[in-house]
């Protein structure tokens, strides 16, 4: 990852020097990932986010699925009671063809139902690849759903990021 790819991910009130990236709690740089995204509506955020958890190994993907299952779970879902809101988390991820929807469907409706280590265990089952995919997926939730202090991306950058990010040739369908 290059110094001016590291910068941008960390741009922010304190600009942090790239090896200062490697210090940084998986929760700081997600944020800093989500508040970059959420302002620029640029793909490229998610994806220096990825390289970095890569570098880090398969825990830190783990440790960026909690830091977005925590504000999405304190979430409405399809404007349903918390039961409810499980129960068609759970239809959906049964009936969906798309492996990578799915997962993160079961992952919150297990986190929101009976916790993290229920998710862990279907996070542990998944093909590599889908996790992969997956944490992106997971921060542009958090970006739709939670925000950051610039508001959230409109509708037209959310697709575009899903369409950069999440739905790439050869991406589990």
């Amino acid at each position: 990852m290059s110094d001016q790819h590291l910068q941008s991910l960390h741009h922010s009130a304190t600009s942090l020097a790239p090896d200062a990236v490697a210090q940084l709690p998986v929760e700081d740089l997600v944020y800093e990932a989500a508040d970059a995204t959420v302002r620029t509506g640029d793909p490229e955020h998610g994806q220096l986010l990825l390289a970095e958890l890569e570098r880090r190994g398969d825990h830190a993907l783990w440790d960026v699925a909690l830091v977005c299952l925590g504000p999405l779970s304190s979430r409405p879902v399809y404007g349903l009671p918390e039961e409810a809101s499980v129960d068609r988390l759970r239809q959906i991820a049964r009936t969906t063809p798309d492996a990578v929807t799915a997962l993160v469907l079961e992952l919150q409706a297990r986190h929101r139902s009976i916790g993290r280590q229920a998710a862990h265990t279907v996070w542990q089952q998944a093909p590599a690849d889908a996790r992969h995919t997956a944490v992106l997926q997971l921060l542009i939730m958090l970006c739709w759903s939670v925000g950051s202090e610039h508001g959230r991306p409109t509708p037209a950058q959310t697709a575009s990021l899903i369409k950069n990010l999440v739905i790439t040739p050869g991406a589990s369908q």
